[in-house]
């Protein structure tokens, strides 16, 4: 307790006060009569003459002191302060100082001056130091810890470490990497390299070095503060993600008259001028997909390449599984799958329906446009082979309208044959001087239309004679007839019979000439025996149905008579 010092008068009378005595220090006597009593620090005694009374104010003990953990309350107004773990006490006047132990593990040395924990012991470990500073700085005779972590601008922190291990150690990423057998590995990622020196204890890590500039087309750029920035003009804008940068368009690139219009999609613009190729290529891109090699004029139609086709306009074929076609028109072989060598010029579906045939050629608009799998077909002209449905081969179709016939092949049509007037003349070139050989052929027309040929034979007395570009026909000079020996009843006469001789030496015979009575046709018939008259030689028709000089039968009854008969076109006379 403080001293406590007042004055106190003696009353005639009443005992008088000789000392007083405080907690410590002795008695404490009068001097000229009066003892003092003063409060120390937070300490206020108040006299009151009137009341004869001291009253003592301004210090009150604290009933409990919380701490972090728990709470102490004073016994006999005492707070003992202790140290916890690797913390220890220390007490002098009227301070309390908390020292970090230096004898344990786990020590935290926070601005030490002097160094309290300048001699740890061999092993121990999880040492903290921060901001050590002095004549003998923390840790200066360390010999073998482990997990130190040590700031501090003095220039011994750790200074005689030298078997202490280090329990984790963490980058950028990944999480702490610990020791194995007691050595972590430190190695360079791509031109990075660490070289390890233990004759000076130094990791060196070069390879990785900083551009100091970047020459461009225009001048040279040189990082700032290791940044480089990668600006867009004239219609240009750049993105950085992760370590890539994006230029892209972002409205319109015009450099002279090349003009490049689109974000991430540009399209190639020319005002003005051409694009020269100079001993190089234009090279399309080689996977098959609905754009590649693609070269626009408007929105269509469009030129695309691949695999050795090449179509111009829209829908004008297709690019998967097919090679060596050409498609000039909005669909020609829009339905072209495995198709190959395949040539479609027009609009309206030119071979517009192919799937799979080979080598048909179309010209013109909705030429051959349904057939399906069909080979080697030629149309030209509007809609010529439209009624080719199916696979339909080896056909050759010329001429507006000349749709052709279903399922036929190998067939040849020239000029119109339906929806439409018929040619009234054809020019053949190049067909005149040609020997027509040994046999002479000439061309014929059915009433179809079609074209055929035929051999010219030489009858009785004609000749016949092929030359280069000539037929010549002429008489012999002689008359040979076709002589025909009849001894049956009735015989028929034949087309091809000229000389009819009759033996009626037998019986009664008849002759039955063709009821056509062709005219100019001639023949001869005679009684070759001289038996007429015993056995009547009757000449009529099939039926009797001609007359011969008015009569249906004309009767041969004289022997060796002949007679020559000659049609007029209805019916016969005897000459």
């Amino acid at each position: 307790m403080s001293q406590i010092t007042t004055s106190i008068s003696a009353v005639p009378g009443e005992p008088v006060v000789q000392t007083l005595t405080g907690n410590s220090g002795g008695a404490v006597p009068p001097t000229a009569g009066n003892i003092n009593i003063v409060g120390s620090t937070g300490i206020v005694v108040t006299g009151n003459p009137g009341t004869s009374t001291l009253t003592i104010s301004g210090a009150t003990e604290a009933g409990t002191f919380t701490a972090d953990s728990g709470s102490a309350t004073p016994a006999a107004g005492v707070i003992v302060m202790k140290g916890g773990s690797n913390i220890s006490t220390s007490g002098a006047t009227n301070v309390v100082t908390y020292n970090v132990s230096g004898t344990t593990n786990h020590a935290v040395q926070i601005g030490n001056v002097g160094g309290s924990l300048t001699s740890l012991a061999v092993g121990t470990n999880g040492q903290v130091l921060i901001g050590s500073t002095g004549a003998d700085p923390a840790f200066s005779t360390l010999t073998s810890t482990g997990g130190t972590i040590a700031f501090t601008p003095g220039a011994h922190t750790l200074n005689l470490e030298t078997s202490g291990t280090v329990n984790t150690i963490t980058g950028n990423t990944g999480g702490a990497i610990s020791p194995t057998a007691g050595n972590i590995n430190i190695v360079g990622s791509g031109a990075i390299t660490v070289t390890g020196n233990p004759g000076t204890s130094t990791l060196t890590i070069s390879g990785a070095t900083d551009a100091s500039s970047f020459p461009t087309d225009s001048g040279t750029a040189v990082p700032a503060a290791g940044a480089l920035t990668i600006h867009g003009t004239h219609g240009l804008n750049t993105s950085g993600a992760g370590s890539t940068v994006t230029v892209a368009v972002n409205n319109t690139l015009t450099l002279g008259d090349l003009s490049v219009v689109g974000a991430n999609n540009p399209a190639l613009t020319i005002t003005t001028g051409d694009i020269d190729i100079v001993a190089g290529n234009l090279v399309m891109p080689t996977t098959a997909s609905a754009s590649v090699g693609v070269i626009k004029f408007g929105a269509d139609p469009y030129i695309q390449f691949f695999n050795g086709n090449t179509y111009v306009g829209d829908n004008a074929g297709n690019f998967v599984g097919t090679t060596a076609n050409t498609g000039i028109g909005n669909n020609a072989l829009s339905s072209n799958t495995s198709g190959s060598s395949n040539t479609a010029v027009g609009s309206g579906a030119v071979l517009g329906s192919l799937t799979s045939g080979q080598s048909n050629t179309a010209l013109g608009g909705a030429a051959l446009t349904s057939l399906l799998t069909g080979n080697a077909n030629i149309g030209i002209g509007l809609q010529t082979g439209s009624a080719y449905t199916g696979s339909e081969s080896n056909n050759i179709l010329i001429g507006t309208a000349q749709i052709g016939t279903a399922a036929e092949s190998n067939v040849i049509r020239l000029g119109l044959t339906s929806g439409g007037s018929a040619h009234t003349k054809a020019f053949i070139g190049g067909i005149n001087g040609i020997n027509v050989g040994s046999i002479a052929n000439v061309a014929t027309v059915a009433s179809t239309g079609q074209i055929g040929s035929a051999v010219i034979t030489a009858g009785t007395g004609i000749t016949v004679t092929p030359g280069a570009n000539t037929i010549t026909i002429a008489a012999s000079g002689t008359s040979n007839f076709t002589y025909t020996n009849v001894n049956t009843t009735p015989y028929v006469v034949l087309t091809t019979d000229e000389y009819i001789s009759v033996d009626s030496s037998g019986g009664a015979r008849t002759i039955q000439l063709p009821n056509a009575a062709t005219s100019g046709r001639a023949y001869i018939i005679k009684d070759r025996t001289g038996s007429a008259a015993t056995h009547n030689i009757t000449v009529t028709t099939v039926g009797g149905a001609v007359n011969i000089d008015g009569a249906t039968t004309y009767v041969m009854n004289n022997n060796y008579q002949a007679i020559q008969i000659i049609g007029n076109g209805s019916t016969y006379e005897i000459y």
